[in-house]
């Protein structure tokens, strides 16, 4: 892993400044002359962005990086469960050398295959390192002002309950030298950013508050990167599970119209029917809120303190998209259907460990160990219904169950971004490409390795060309070249809708049928047999 260092003021900068201290008062232009001078020569880069002028520092492989910049004022107090307000100005230099705080939320520990670079260990309250005056974000660039290099915006994951731009594996250090801005953001999660709630007086919160701050952070996006050399009119927003269905999400908000002109949505579908969840009516959250916290009015809500907020997420902690009718107006599934959208370039994509974690096609009921042919054909049955011949033709019970459940778990969940994306084009001529990741990332525990594989969030560090040495993973040339491919997939599509280029194996456009960049080993283009294709799109045309 490559090792950020600060750079101090060098000494030849100081004794420039001194001469010109001492020397005769110079006219304005000369002045101007000094300060572009001043400014090419220090090692300590500033920015004048919305609020005053920040000062950051330059990593040891030349990229200028800013951190916890921020971008709202804080939510605390009045402004809590209310639209990010606008930034507040501060005085001189804001140093931006150091992350800011993250959001409220559980303090982050490693678990299951999650090793200590995919949380944000260490980070709580009591230390400062987690506030209500968090919404921050981070840059990393190695363009000048005026080159106009595309920009991705990473929208983080950790099932909108947890999470920071801030992690270590959404780090910008390496993707941002291969030619475009690099920018991570903190959006409220759980309680503090999805609460939608009436209380017994008529008022009422009216949640979103995660999508609305990942707008006002793709609004600062477009009025300050140019700052950093980034071209607000090429912006790609990027993210992974929940931050995949936030950028879904964004895709179909009318407040987010123009501010974006890609999407990349890493393993997790939003299309209703698809993914954990694509959203809830507003009635819905509001009486499920009301339940659990109907003893306080907003007004209290407002006045307590921020630990006595963040205690009442043992009782009541919701993540959903509300269909608010403002900044969510309508299901993903409607807004495909009838053309009323954001229509942008869209890359979206799954990998193996996804079906760990959201579930397999089919169930092995409570109480059974293993699968049988017997037991295969009962929950069929009892799962497709009329299509279980079908289902069990195509994936006939001649060998090891287990690997057939896996492998009709994942072609599943590869048939329904197909099954998305095709939903999408039939409204919209955009770019729309699909992937499949499948390789085993290496641990340094190979049982883990063996247990977890293509895990979720795995596939982020190869999109990122950054493999972290935190945890000693014996990583292996086919993890760095594969790093280097998906990366520069990920740059060409930011660059031009388009993931293609030069010496890249050629990724085709999805067309409705099951096919996609299967990324592995030996990465290639790939389509789903003509059986196997024809059963999901029968199967998902009437459920």
């Amino acid at each position: 892993m490559l090792k950020l260092t600060k750079i101090m003021l060098c000494a030849g900068m100081a004794v420039s400044l001194a001469a010109c201290a001492q020397s005769e008062p110079a006219n304005e232009p000369e002045e101007e002359t000094q300060e572009e001078t001043a400014e090419e020569t220090s090692s300590e880069p500033v920015a004048n962005v919305t609020g005053g002028t920040i000062r950051g520092y330059v990593d040891a492989n030349g990229v200028r990086t800013f951190k916890g910049i921020p971008y709202a004022a804080t939510t605390e107090g009045e402004n809590r469960f209310r639209d990010p307000q606008p930034v507040e100005a501060w005085e001189g230099e804001r140093d931006c050398t150091e992350f800011g705080p993250i959001v409220m939320q559980n303090e982050a520990a490693p678990f299951m295959c999650w090793s200590a670079e995919y949380v944000d260990g260490g980070l709580n309250y009591e230390n400062g390192r987690m506030s209500e005056d968090s919404l921050n974000l981070n840059v990393w660039t190695t363009a000048e002002k005026g080159d106009k290099q595309p920009v991705i915006v990473y929208i983080h994951g950790g099932a909108n309950t947890s999470g920071s731009g801030q992690n270590e594996v959404y780090t910008g250090e390496n993707i941002a030298q291969k030619g475009v801005v690099y920018v991570t953001i903190n959006y409220r999660v759980g309680l503090f950013g999805w609460l939608c709630y009436e209380d017994e007086t008529g008022e009422k919160i009216t949640g979103n508050f995660g999508i609305k701050d990942q707008i006002a952070a793709l609004e600062w996006v477009k009025n300050n990167i140019a700052e950093f050399g980034g071209d607000p009119s090429n912006v790609t927003i990027a993210g992974q599970s929940a931050g995949s269905q936030d950028v879904q999400k964004l895709m179909i908000s009318p407040k987010a119209k123009g501010l974006f002109q890609h999407a990349v949505a890493m393993s997790a579908n939003a299309y209703e029917g698809f993914g954990p969840i694509g959203g809830i009516p507003v009635e819905e959250a509001q009486a499920a809120a009301k339940e659990a916290l109907g003893e306080y009015t907003v007004a209290d809500l407002r006045s307590m303190s921020t630990l006595e907020v963040d205690a009442l997420r043992e009782v009541y902690n919701p993540s959903n998209h509300v269909i608010d009718g403002e900044y969510i107006t309508e299901y993903t599934k409607d807004a495909y259907a009838s053309g009323d959208f954001n229509h942008v370039d869209f890359m979206a994509g799954c990998v193996t460990g996804d079906t760990a974690l959201f579930g397999t096609f089919l169930a092995l009921p409570e109480g059974e160990t293993e699968w049988t042919e017997e037991l295969y054909a009962k929950v069929a049955k009892d799962t497709v219904g009329d299509f279980a011949d079908q289902l069990m033709a195509v994936y006939p019970a001649d060998g090891d169950l287990s690997a057939i459940m896996a492998q009709m778990s994942a072609d599943n969940a590869i048939a329904q971004y197909s099954i998305m994306l095709a939903k999408k084009a039939e409204k919209d001529s955009s770019g729309n490409y699909q992937w499949y990741f499948s390789r085993s990332v290496p641990d340094a525990d190979p049982k883990v390795e063996a247990m977890w594989g293509a895990f979720h969030t795995g596939d982020v560090g190869y999109w990122l060309n950054y493999f972290s040495d935190t945890s000693k993973r014996p990583w292996k040339d086919a993890d760095y070249q594969l790093g280097d491919l998906m990366s520069n997939y990920l740059v060409n599509f930011a660059k031009t809708g388009d993931p293609n280029g030069a010496g890249l194996p050629e990724w085709k456009k999805a067309d409705g049928n099951v096919n996609y960049m299967h990324l592995c080993e030996e990465s290639a283009y790939e389509s789903m047999s003509e059986e196997r294709n024809a059963f999901w799109q029968a199967f998902y045309a009437n459920n």
